[in-house]
């Protein structure tokens, strides 16, 4: 969550251009403020949004798909350097920012069983969410914090 003062400085900015759009087009303001935060959604909004449509593992249960499917590729989705940090034994790193332009260099198989993981789960479901929309099918997202998955994968 971000520091107080910077959401009250960017209220303040938000309210202004608000105000001023309202006057240009001669709409009420309060109205004009309540379509502005239907239309907004955080980042907690979609990755909950895309946990609707995937499937969310705890580690035990993606160690289980892991171990079962010879075929399986965890991947990073953390940046890079992260990665580079500490990395799971036989995962791969492609980072959540160009994984859509990546992932068919590892994985060009639709029906290859991937397992996303990242610090805490969020880019991971987003990943996950990602890769089914590429039409694979057989994605799971570890919901997780790094180091428990670390434990069990090594």
């Amino acid at each position: 969550m971000p520091p107080p003062a910077l959401l009250d400085a960017f209220n303040t900015r938000l309210h202004r251009q608000l105000l001023f759009l309202a006057n240009k087009i001669n709409y009420p303001l309060p109205e004009l403020k309540k379509q502005v935060i239907k239309m907004l959604k955080s980042a907690n909004d979609l990755i909950r949004e895309a946990q609707k449509h995937i499937e969310c593992v705890d580690v035990k249960t993606a160690k289980k798909i892991y171990d079962e499917s010879p075929d399986a590729v965890i991947v990073d989705v953390r940046e890079a350097h992260k990665a580079n940090e500490s990395k799971l034994t036989n995962s791969i790193n492609i980072s959540r920012g160009v994984l859509e332009y990546d992932v068919h260099k590892e994985c060009p198989d639709a029906n290859t069983v991937i397992i996303t993981h990242c610090a805490g789960g969020g880019r991971a479901s987003l990943a996950a969410h990602s890769l089914k929309q590429l039409g694979y099918n057989r994605v799971f997202a570890i919901t997780a914090p790094f180091d428990e998955i670390k434990q069990v994968f090594g």
